[in-house]
Parts: C-alpha cells; sequence; structure tokens
C-alpha cells in the first residue's frame, strides 16, 4: 500500500513537471510570434537589414481634424508635402534613382524609379494605415549606370522593393521638419524620407508675397497720387498767380488819367466875325 502511494506521488510529480515545461515552451513561442511577427523584407541583393531602433512610443495621442491627412494622426500633418526616399531598411538609395511620394488625403503618389505608382491606405486607430492597393503604370525599366566605374542599378529591383515595402508599413513619424520615417507592423524602421517640397509652406509663401506686392503697389500708387496732387496744386498757385498779375495791369491802366484833348484855338470860324480873326492872327503871331 505504502509503495503503491509512493509511485503514485511521483507519477503526480512528473505529469507536474511535464506540464509545466510544455507550457513554458508554449509560452515562449507564443512571445516570439508576438514579438517577431513576419519577417521583414530583406534589404536588395541579399543584404540583412540593418538594425534599428524600434520607434518610440506615443503617450498620448489625440484625434486629428477631419480636414487634415490621416497618415500621420496625432502628428504634423503631411497633407501637400512631397518625400525623397532615402532608405529602404537601411540601404541607401543611389542618388542617380529618384524614388518619391506625395501625400495627399487617402493616397500616396509619385515616381517608383521609373513608374508613376498610386497606394490607396487607409487609417487604422489614431496613429496606423493600412496601404489597401498599389497602381502603376506598365513602363519598362531600365539598368542605369550613372557614370563608367560606377556600380549599375537596377530600376525595376529597387521600384519592386520601394512597393512592396510600402504596403507592408503601418505607421509613420515625422522625425523632425525635413525627416519622415515609416514603421513597420512591428515597430521597424522600413523607409527614412527627406522632404523636398510643402504645398502648405509655400501657397502660405506665395500668399505672402502677393500681399507684400500688393502692399507695394499701393504705397506707389498713393504716392504717385500725392505727386500728382502737388503738381495740381503748384498749376493753380501758378495760374491764380498769372491771372492776379494781370488783374493788377489792367487796374494800372485804368487808373492812368487820360491827357486832356488840347481846345481847339477857334472852335468856328465866321468870315463875318472880324474879332475872332483878329484874335486867331494875334495867336498865331502873324
Amino acid at each position: 500500500m505504502t509503495s503503491k502511494l509512493l509511485s503514485n506521488i511521483s507519477l503526480s510529480r512528473t505529469q507536474y513537471v511535464v506540464s509545466v515545461a510544455i507550457l513554458s515552451a508554449t509560452f515562449c513561442m507564443g512571445t516570439a510570434m508576438a514579438a517577431g511577427g513576419s519577417t521583414p523584407i530583406q534589404g536588395l541583393d541579399g543584404a540583412k537589414p540593418v538594425a534599428e531602433k524600434t520607434a518610440p512610443v506615443i503617450k498620448s495621442i489625440t484625434a486629428s481634424p477631419a480636414a487634415e491627412c490621416p497618415l500621420n494622426s496625432g502628428g504634423p500633418t503631411l497633407l501637400g508635402t512631397t518625400w525623397r526616399l532615402e532608405s529602404i531598411y537601411g540601404n541607401r538609395v543611389p542618388k542617380a534613382l529618384k524614388i518619391d511620394m506625395r501625400v495627399s488625403t487617402t493616397s500616396l503618389t509619385g515616381i517608383g524609379g521609373c513608374n508613376k505608382y498610386s497606394a490607396n491606405f487607409s487609417q487604422v486607430g489614431y496613429t496606423g494605415f493600412t496601404v489597401k492597393a498599389i497602381n502603376k503604370t506598365k513602363k519598362k525599366c531600365k539598368v542605369i549606370i550613372p557614370y563608367k566605374t560606377a556600380k549599375s542599378i537596377n530600376v525595376g529591383s529597387w521600384e519592386g522593393s520601394y512597393l512592396r515595402t510600402l504596403r507592408r508599413m503601418g505607421s509613420v513619424r515625422q522625425m523632425t521638419d525635413t525627416k519622415l520615417y515609416f514603421f513597420n507592423r512591428n515597430g521597424q524602421i522600413g523607409m527614412k524620407f527627406h522632404k523636398t517640397a510643402d504645398e502648405n509652406k509655400e501657397a502660405a509663401a506665395a500668399a505672402e508675397k502677393a500681399a507684400k506686392l500688393a502692399v507695394d503697389r499701393k504705397s506707389t500708387e498713393l504716392a504717385a497720387a500725392k505727386r500728382r496732387a502737388e503738381m495740381s496744386r503748384k498749376l493753380a498757385a501758378q495760374q491764380r498767380a498769372q491771372q492776379l498779375t494781370i488783374k493788377k495791369s489792367s487796374t494800372v491802366q485804368k487808373a492812368i488819367p487820360q491827357k486832356a484833348k488840347d481846345k481847339p484855338i477857334i472852335s468856328k470860324i465866321n468870315a463875318s466875325d472880324d474879332d475872332l480873326i483878329t484874335d486867331f492872327f494875334k495867336a498865331v503871331d502873324l
């Protein structure tokens, strides 16, 4: 009886140890799967992705206004900005290759290397997004050599890697005013971009320039109007002075007395008037 009881106790302990081992293995596998998820896309030409720090945790997020682009909710709006790709999982994009991206309300558009593309996305939560579909033109990509001793660049390979990576991205953060990082669903930095254009700032600068031009134009018009008014005043003053001079001249002429007309020596001569004839000859000393 005692030996049977001891054997039962030993069996229970064995079952317990085995159960604990199974549970531990299951927990570790689940943790690994949760942490790792799907394997990130490898770098070009078989190069492994460069290990980078995961995205910092955002403690508080507020919903963005409906007018803003939902791609970066909780951060600066990216609507109307254009970015150039710098790297894919740490692999630097050759300077001779242009891959860019313009952010609109529901899509990312640009040139993937040789083809134009449009990636439609939708918001996930406050900080996430998912690419629903990517459409592109079907132009055949070339292999380019920037200069004689340079390595050849397979444009089609870069374009394919970029679009596949873009499809796997799940969040984005604007690190600085000119740097934008895309993160995959495991929190790894998948792509880095550099800002090349901002339509909002360009529009604001254009509006400011237009306002300044309007102010300068108004100032010029006011100055011209002031000069015209001054010239009109001077001309009116000159005209008044001339009129006054003419008036004074006519007044002086009127004030000068006319010379009295000489009285005729003989107002009337009659042949029969001897006295008048006598006086006439006396007057002329004849």
